[in-house]
């Protein structure tokens, strides 16, 4: 990708990851270019096969065999971002790379929890991956562009952090840099603390970027909000579940059992996991289950250089909670259960794996990574593999399952019960009102196997989009900002209406988006002929621009022409007056001769309506447009006014000529 092409009153998404598990998706939303998470994908291992591959370049088959991530393709587009929306904090774990080795200059958002549990699990990741475990030497483990990286930094880490700009769940922030009227707001995802599904809003459309969905009674998180999932023109589908068989409670119960019978054989059970988001409930499931069967004695051991920092703020983040949890804040107890066990000496906080075997056992150890590609969760697997009395446990369903060649000869237990409380895409389709159900694609699957057995709603569309591809969204409405900078006329539509007024209009150009208004009083069509005016208005332009060539227009309309058309003024034959120019200095000149020719025509109609007094406040008919913009003055636009409210400061002669000369919307 070597560049972006902005379009003017559309929605355009291209996906950039080939995992929309790990999601960085590009939304060009009205000329203002977005990025929608920017997730680290995780590689599988290379197998066998994939030395035969070599017609296509893949970042498995191509890159270097000890490179264990990839980071989506954001360099190319980094120049242009001006905004960065970020759902939670799996998917923030590629920023630094954006912030601290590209040419991102924008503003990236994110919640309070999402910011500071997504540094804790950046800080995870560089314990578990940037080092080699045995010689201790720095690994070139990222693929970033073709070339294998090193992790970021800690110092990394902190800049891109202090770049980020905190929101709250339902904060309106207004992006006024274009004049574009953009706002994005963010809702629960319910997927864990903090976590965020975006609405992206303008005056012309709507869309809504929906990664986690989660709808989960039993945890602590927030409830999913559904405004995401309200009437607009898109939404966007990234980090769905998959359809689970059984209800999470019985897939809880199964895995608890076989914990407890470990236990009575004395053999140790192993978490691999993240120090965040699904930990701090499975802590409360299985300590339900130890103190069920009798096991009040055995310590549960969490092992992770940040996991004390991430128990203790999962404790003081009740705003991010359901309302029970937020409950218990107020009978002055610790809403998530680890806070007490950690008091009462029954959930040990470790920095290293190592002091976990200080220790009697049988040991519960939660440790990172997931995937078992590394971490102290690597370690203790390596330790406890060959011991069929061990248990290992895979709840995490954020990760795939660990490489076969990882489990090769495995004799420890092994019970993968994925916790899965994200809605899969036949029940967010079956949620959504939206016209356009757009849902990214892992690299190499079939679009009509994704849209098998889904149904969306009467007037929805399904949408598959594979990595790379661009799906335009239409918007139906086409307004504009507009600022009305003479107070002639700012007074006259204060006047004459009761509600602000509708300015419609359309903008060419795409590196500009506000226009000006520069409008004046002018005459009924009634009381002024075009010949008169467009020859005051040549009049007036001699000296400056020379005589312009008169042309009479089919409708009776004149239109005045200097250097064979790169100046001119129109005056159509129901008085409606354009003018283009090619530069500002001429575009000055020609207004005020025709603010100078109206406003002669305008003074002597009032006397002829007042009699003698004219003092009559008169509204506009013809409005000239400036774009505001450096290579095209060509803009017309038309104030059309709703209702006419308060008259009585105007005669009935002057009254009649407000109605004739306003159109309705």
């Amino acid at each position: 990708m070597t560049g972006i092409q902005l379009s003017t009153n559309t929605a355009d998404i291209t996906p950039l990851s080939k995992d929309p598990q790990a999601p960085c998706i590009l939304l060009d939303f009205q000329q203002m270019p977005f990025l929608l998470d920017c997730a680290l994908q995780m590689l599988r291992p290379r197998t066998s096969e994939d030395d035969k591959k070599t017609a296509v370049w893949d970042p498995v088959v191509s890159a270097p065999a000890a490179v264990r991530f990839a980071v989506p393709p954001i360099a190319a587009v980094a120049p242009v971002l001006e905004t960065v929306l970020i759902s939670n904090p799996y998917n923030m774990l590629a920023l630094p790379f954006l912030t601290e080795y590209t040419r991102f200059g924008g503003t990236v958002y994110a919640t309070e929890p999402t910011v500071e549990f997504g540094r804790l699990l950046m800080e995870d990741l560089i314990h578990s991956f940037a080092t080699h475990s045995g010689t201790g030497r720095v690994e070139h483990n990222v693929l970033f562009g073709r070339e294998a990286h090193s992790l970021y930094s800690m110092h990394d880490i902190e800049t891109c952090i202090s770049k980020i700009r905190r929101v709250h769940f339902s904060e309106t922030i207004e992006l006024d840099s274009h004049g574009d009227d953009i706002t994005i707001v963010a809702v629960s995802s319910g997927l864990s603390l903090g976590s965020a599904h975006w609405i992206i809003e303008s005056p012309n459309g709507k869309v809504s970027y929906a990664a986690g969905s989660t709808h989960d009674e039993l945890g602590h998180m927030a409830l999913i909000d559904d405004r995401a999932f309200a009437s607009m023109d898109a939404i966007i589908y990234s980090q769905m579940g998959t359809p689970i068989p059984r209800p999470i409670v019985d897939v809880i119960s199964d895995m608890l059992q076989l914990v407890v019978k470990t236990l009575e054989s004395r053999g140790n059970v192993l978490f691999p996991m993240h120090p965040y988001g699904l930990i701090f409930d499975l802590i409360k499931y299985v300590w339900h289950g130890l103190k069920t069967f009798g096991f009040t004695e055995t310590p549960l051991h969490v092992v992770s250089p940040v996991a004390k920092r991430s128990l203790h703020r999962a404790n003081i983040e009740g705003e991010w909670m359901n309302k029970r949890a937020q409950k218990k804040l107020y009978e002055a107890t610790k809403p998530l259960r680890h806070g007490k066990l950690m008091e009462e000496g029954m959930l040990r906080v470790h920095e290293s794996g190592e002091d976990v075997f200080a220790y009697k056992p049988p040991y519960i150890v939660f440790a990172s990574h997931p995937s078992l590609t590394g971490g102290d969760a690597r370690a203790f697997f390596d330790n406890w593999r060959d011991d069929p009395a061990n248990l290992l446990v895979l709840t995490d369903a954020l990760i795939p399952l660990p490489n076969k060649r990882i489990l090769d000869g495995v004799k420890m237990q092994m019970c993968i019960c994925p916790l899965e409380a994200r809605l899969p895409l036949e029940d967010l389709v079956a949620k959504t009102e939206a016209k356009m159900v757009v849902v990214p694609l892992r690299a190499g699957a079939f679009p009509e196997t994704t849209a098998k057995g889904v149904t969306p709603r009467p007037g929805s569309r399904l949408c598959p989009l594979e990595p790379m591809d661009e799906l335009s969204v239409p918007f139906q409405k086409d307004f504009v900002r507009a600022v009305i900078n003479e107070e002639s006329l700012l007074k006259t539509l204060k006047k004459t209406t009761e509600d602000p007024p509708v300015i419609r209009g359309r903008i060419s150009v795409l590196d500009r988006r506000t226009c000006v208004i520069n409008g004046m009083l002018g005459p009924s069509p009634g009381h002024m002929d075009p010949r008169s005016i467009t020859a005051r208005i040549s009049a007036k332009c001699t000296e400056t621009l020379g005589p312009g060539a008169v042309e009479t227009l089919p409708d009776g309309g004149i239109m005045l022409d200097w250097e064979g058309g790169e100046h001119k003024v129109v005056c159509s034959g129901d008085m409606e007056i354009r003018i283009d120019a090619a530069d500002m200095k001429t575009l000055d000149v020609l207004r005020e001769a025709v603010a100078s020719a109206i406003g002669f025509e305008r003074k002597m109609f009032e006397s002829r309506l007042s009699g003698t007094s004219p003092s009559a406040v008169v509204p506009t008919s013809s409005v000239i447009a400036q774009g505001e913009c450096f290579h095209n003055f060509n803009h017309l636009l038309t104030i059309k006014r709703q209702k006419l409210n308060d008259l009585r400061e105007v005669n009935p002669a002057a009254a009649q000529y407000i109605k004739d000369q306003l159109s309705f919307v």
